[in-house]
């Protein structure tokens, strides 16, 4: 989940109240109504198969004072059994964030933890981030074994993003030393996210395609990790201006294809807020010559 690049740009219609948060880049463009000043409080996702509507899992937010996310909690059903599976703090200043993620461990293995700096420049979005992982009970490392630096063009939207492991000494290390994201836009959508390795071969290529439904302040349409709610509220820069109505990921393995996902997303808004979003995944791997398809409602509650 760390290493992954910044998949947010998938979003939904979210919003502030009148207390706006600090950092990061509203878009202008699209005004918030009376009816958007509020946040979301939690999002519960089921998995449809077969007729049944089955609970996968359920996120729970909270927010500071100026709207900023505090805290976010994933709670895990695939056992069917719902338990705490993992969650953030979040903390800020004026020109860094500071979070402390934890991963649950349902065995004698002691918590994973991982403490993450963001820096941020002058326009409030997010330059750097260095990551240090440990397991509880144990000191942190004195060095970060991971390191992100991000760029953004003259309109403030994220155009590159490079992950370089610092080290090799930690379990989940098990790609390439580094990796450049590249993100290019169209009409005030992100519209590819290409992801490249060490080598510079392409490693994945995400392509999506808006729908008609406008969005301000933006939350993730699928999220699995906490930067993702930053980069909601603007603090990787612009977010894109309309819902995705497709995402097509494209991933590669020793530069040939290896499988090919296609996801379309519905939804269904109350009051000016999306409170239902619906996904059909079409997945083949390509090498394998297999195919599958998985359906997901999440439903979105605001307070």
């Amino acid at each position: 989940m760390i290493a992954a690049a910044l998949t947010s740009s998938l979003t939904l219609t979210s919003c502030s109240n009148d207390d706006s948060p600090v950092g990061g880049n509203p878009q202008e463009e699209t005004p918030v109504q009376p009816s958007q000043q509020k946040r979301v409080s939690q999002m519960t996702t089921y998995s449809l198969k077969d007729g049944e509507r089955l609970l996968k899992d359920v996120d729970q937010c909270t927010y500071d004072s100026q709207g900023r996310i505090k805290e976010w909690k994933n709670f895990d059903n695939s056992t069917g059994e719902q338990r705490l599976d993992h969650w953030a703090e979040f903390s800020y200043s004026d020109s860094q964030i500071y979070t402390v993620r934890k991963l649950a461990s349902y065995s004698d293995a002691p918590t994973s933890v991982t403490e993450t700096y963001f820096d941020m420049d002058s326009e409030g979005r997010i330059v750097k981030r260095s990551i240090y992982s440990y397991r509880e009970g144990s000191p942190r490392p004195e060095a970060p074994q991971a390191i992100s630096t991000y760029e953004y063009d003259g309109q403030g939207r994220m155009i590159s993003h490079t992950f370089a492991y610092e080290k090799k000494d930690y379990d989940w290390q098990d790609g390439d030393m580094l990796t450049v994201t590249n993100y290019e836009w169209q009409n005030d959508n992100i519209h590819t996210v290409t992801v490249l390795n060490e080598e510079g071969a392409v490693k994945s290529v995400r392509t999506y395609e808006p729908s008609d439904i406008t969005a301000d302040r933006v939350i993730p349409v699928d999220f699995n990790d906490c930067e993702d709610w930053l980069a909601a509220y603007g603090f990787f820069g612009k977010t894109s201006r309309f819902l995705p109505a497709s995402e097509s990921i494209k991933v590669y393995a020793k530069d040939k294809l290896f499988t090919v996902e296609d996801i379309r997303f519905t939804y269904v808004i109350t009051d000016g807020l999306v409170t239902t979003i619906s996904q059909k995944i079409e997945n083949n791997i390509i090498l394998l010559n297999k195919a599958s398809s998985a359906e997901y409602e999440t439903t979105v509650e605001w307070k």
